[in-house]
């Protein structure tokens, strides 16, 4: 009788560890899948957050798209090419780099359509990788990206704001540009770069 009693007990004793194990790892399935879909959800929040923040931006610093000549032009000089070279000495770094300098272009009703940074002196393609991570940290992950062995190029896209950071090979260093565009002035500059590459 008493071993009886002790096989049964030891057999409902098995069955409860084993409920208790399986209820275990069960609830560690859930809480993974919890914390997956939170992850997921916070991601696309940070997303919509990034690109909202890049408009609201609406350029770098004071130099606000659209803001006309008048308003910006006491630090401005017109270069032969057109564009407005910056000669203030508010700006000498960006995203913690710092600025070569700081040119601006004005549409045909002279409101500010493109800022131009030049960056110089970061340390190979790593470089210019780590200036854009130090970017994203303000917008968001890149939209699309372009490589080689020579240059590298990110492309920042959201409804008022075309954003680009370029890196190319500059000897023992690497430059880069940091460029806040409107869509049009994107556009126009593309079209322009097709046109010189056309050209004999």
């Amino acid at each position: 009788m008493k071993a009886e009693c002790i096989r049964r007990t030891g057999n409902q004793g098995s069955v409860g560890a084993i409920n208790h194990i399986f209820i275990g790892k069960k609830q560690q399935m859930i809480h993974k899948y919890f914390i997956l879909a939170v992850l997921i959800l916070t991601g696309f929040g940070t997303g919509a957050q990034t690109i909202d923040k890049l408009d609201k931006a609406n350029g770098f610093k004071e130099f606000k798209l659209g803001t006309t000549l008048s308003v910006l032009d006491k630090d401005l000089v017109k270069t032969k090419s057109g564009v407005y070279r910056y000669t203030g000495k508010n700006h000498t770094t960006a995203f913690g780099s710092s600025v070569h300098r700081i040119y601006l272009r004005f549409d045909s009703t002279d409101k500010l359509s493109g800022v131009y940074i030049s960056i110089r002196g970061l340390v190979g393609k790593s470089g210019v990788n780590s200036y854009k991570n130090i970017i994203s940290l303000n917008y968001g992950k890149e939209h699309s990206k372009e490589n080689s062995d020579t240059s590298v190029s990110y492309r920042w896209t959201s409804e008022k704001v075309n954003m680009s950071l370029y890196g190319w090979e500059a000897g023992d260093t690497w430059d880069a540009e940091l460029v806040f565009r409107t869509p049009e002035q994107y556009a126009a500059d593309n079209d322009a770069e097709k046109k010189a590459a056309r050209q004999p």
